[in-house]
């Protein structure tokens, strides 16, 4: 991890810990245990980074709607949106958050996709995914999965798809 910098994209205020992402209501059975995994790890890779002192970067872009989520408050971020390190200065740029083929991939300014650098990853325990983006693998936009191995299969698909350099976990 030497030399590493984590990018923490859209963990907004509707996330406000593992458990209640288990108490929320959902139509989507899978969805709450699928959420606390997700939400558990990204804590665990943030704490990971804290005892490593490995540079973070929050980018929450949906603050002005929903604010920070209460997970982050034990957490220092170097950097934010408008105070950006040179990525080039570091051999890793790590991303994880949300949604995995939208905001994490390629729609914020600090997504995947746009940052420049030659050695990046995305986390995959510490990103969830969301409703399907109807650009990636011809589905719509507001199609839901009914599983979570419709889930596991669309993340794979699109990891293949995208050539992805990721990483199963940090921690």
């Amino acid at each position: 991890m030497k030399n590493s910098i984590l990018i923490l994209i859209d963990v907004h205020g509707g996330i406000k810990s593992p458990l209640s992402m288990l108490a929320e209501p959902h139509p989507l059975p899978y969805r709450g245990p699928y959420m606390y995994y997700k939400v558990t790890n990204i804590i665990n890779t943030l704490q990971y980074c804290k005892k490593n002192e490995i540079p973070m970067v929050k980018a929450n872009y949906m603050f002005d709607n929903y604010g920070d989520s209460p997970i982050l408050k034990d957490f220092n971020f170097e950097y934010d949106t408008s105070r950006l390190p040179n990525f080039n200065f570091f051999e890793t740029v790590y991303f994880a958050g949300g949604s995995l083929d939208q905001c994490i991939y390629h729609t914020r300014p600090l997504s995947y996709d746009n940052v420049d650098h030659k050695n990046k990853k995305i986390i995959l325990n510490s990103c969830w995914q969301g409703a399907p983006d109807n650009r990636i693998l011809g589905r719509h936009s507001d199609d839901h999965f009914n599983s979570l191995e419709e889930v596991v299969q669309y993340t794979n698909d699109f990891l293949i798809k995208k050539k992805i350099n990721y990483t199963s976990r940090l921690v």
